[in-house]
């Protein structure tokens, strides 16, 4: 969700956009490869690695920034951009895009996200 990457300091097709009349908070807006051409993103992120894996070696897409400077992700499972793990999201978000004005070790976070919430659902 947009909003996940807003709070992390990105900007989400949806605000770049607005004329695509697609709300931050829509999972299921569809954009079109022209729209992201003609916004041309720095990075691109996807919720589904195999949109990912297309994106990255599909010819129609190598023209974008994103793609020519391998910045294409699909998010881990353990950070979601929806429910409880959009923490995980966020801090996932932000490592990737500001590594070293963050300064946080995603892994270690999940790792505690994890003992910590097992310990509480135990």
């Amino acid at each position: 969700m947009s909003s996940i990457l807003e709070t992390a300091g990105a900007v989400g097709f949806s605000s770049a956009n607005p004329s695509a009349n697609i709300q931050p908070t829509d999972e299921k807006g569809s954009v079109t490869l022209d729209q992201v051409k003609n916004w041309d993103p720095e990075v691109i992120i996807t919720t589904n690695n195999e949109l990912r894996q297309t994106v990255a070696v599909d010819s129609q897409w190598r023209g974008i920034t994103a793609v020519k400077n391998n910045r294409v992700y699909s998010n881990p499972a353990e950070a979601t951009f929806d429910g409880m793990k959009s923490l995980m999201g966020l801090i996932w978000i932000a490592t990737l895009l500001y590594p070293d004005k963050v300064g946080i070790d995603f892994s270690r976070e999940v790792h505690s996200y994890q003992a910590l919430f097992n310990k509480i659902k135990d």
